[in-house]
């Protein structure tokens, strides 16, 4: 009983071992047929069953080192993940950062018709506008260099020239006299390309200008300041006096032309009251309606027909009063900026150092009539 209970322990080991156990009858083959069986099994086995066992085994290997590179991916994934989402929270961070900041310096710097149209939207254009013979410099490096001599800075090089003007005091150069051309300004804007492209006449007939409603005027007699000078001791003007100042007038303003003489005596012909053709006093009103109309009259009234034309809503006043003061005689109309006291309600307060008139309950009445029409305008239109 003990050897057989060995012989079954030593059978299942050997079942463990070598798979196939024969039959203890069977007789255990020779050496020959041993090596004729081992040249059968090697026929039987064909070179593609070993390469699809070789490559079973390398699938298997790959399979784990895919299942091991898996693992690791997922690992790595997640820290990666985890990495790349607060790299990519700073970057979402950091570009809102930056177009918030282009939006803003867009919002502030950009010269963009749509925000100057937001700084006003209405104009109200009082005695004198682009379109008048001293809105415009037509020769500021002439008036600079002059200036630049009288304080010292008359050097060849316009940057050292400006660099030079800028040093100095502005009341040095505020004190200076330049004697501009008769009818023309000595400092005033400039048709630099860029604040002023182009002149002011061919911007406003290709309608280039912001279409705002405008309220625009003149005095009855802005001319006076060229008038003054030549009226004589009776209040008015003789007839040479009167040739002359159409001459001069015309050679200033449209220099020597062919037709200076027909062109002149045109003038004349207009501006002569053939009724009392005879009167100082009569000559010296028609020589300032000259002037005004010139300087002023003209100049508004195309101004105006420019802007309507091009469908601006558009007013125009006339001003004819002016308060009394000493410093004008008694034949004056309305000269250039007597309306400025009534739009400012000076007449309320008495007079001032700039305006020192006499103003009476007529001249309070009418301030607060224009008071009125003007923010009247400003609100509404």
């Amino acid at each position: 009983m003990e050897l057989d209970g060995e012989k079954e322990t030593k059978g299942s080991r050997q079942e463990d071992e070598i798979i196939e156990i024969p039959d203890e009858g069977e007789k255990s083959p020779s050496p020959a047929k041993k090596e004729e069986n081992r040249d059968r099994e090697r026929e039987t086995t064909s070179p593609s069953a070993e390469k699809d066992g070789g490559s079973r085994d390398e699938e298997n290997e790959k399979d784990g080192d895919k299942e091991k590179s898996t693992e690791l991916k997922e690992n790595t994934s997640s820290d990666v993940k985890a990495e790349s989402s607060e790299a990519t929270s700073s970057v979402d961070a950091s570009k809102t950062k930056e177009e918030s900041e282009e939006k803003t310096e867009k919002m502030d710097t950009s010269p963009a018709k749509d925000e100057k149209k937001d700084l006003f939207q209405k104009a109200i254009i009082q005695s004198g506008t682009a379109l008048s013979s001293w809105a415009v410099n037509y020769q500021p490096a002439k008036y600079t260099r002059i200036l630049a001599e009288k304080v010292g800075c008359n050097m060849l090089d316009t940057v050292d020239l400006v660099e030079c003007l800028q040093n100095k005091n502005y009341k040095e150069l505020i004190e200076q006299y330049i004697t501009q051309a008769k009818y023309h300004i000595a400092f005033g804007p400039v048709i630099d390309g860029d604040v002023i492209p182009d002149d002011p006449q061919i911007l406003m007939e290709q309608g280039e200008f912001l279409n705002y409603d405008i309220m625009l005027g003149v005095n009855q007699g802005e001319g006076f300041k060229f008038v003054d000078g030549i009226v004589d001791s009776e209040d008015g003007v003789s007839a040479n006096d009167f040739d002359f100042a159409v001459s001069d007038f015309v050679d200033h303003l449209y220099g020597y032309p062919e037709g200076k003489d027909t062109l002149r005596e045109t003038i004349k012909f207009m501006y002569t009251d053939w009724a009392d053709k005879e009167n100082p006093e009569t000559r010296r009103k028609t020589l300032v309606a000259l002037f005004t109309d010139h300087q002023w009259v003209a100049p508004a009234v195309a101004t105006a027909d420019l802007h309507a034309q091009y469908g601006s809503p558009t007013y125009f006043y006339a001003f004819y009063h002016h308060c009394q003061s000493e410093m004008k005689p008694s034949w004056s109309d309305s000269a250039h900026g007597d309306e400025v006291p009534y739009v400012f309600g000076i007449p309320m307060i008495g007079p001032t150092d700039l305006f020192n008139c006499n103003f009476s309950k007529n001249d309070v009445m009418l301030s607060a009539v224009v008071m009125t029409y003007w923010t009247n305008f400003a609100k509404t239109g």
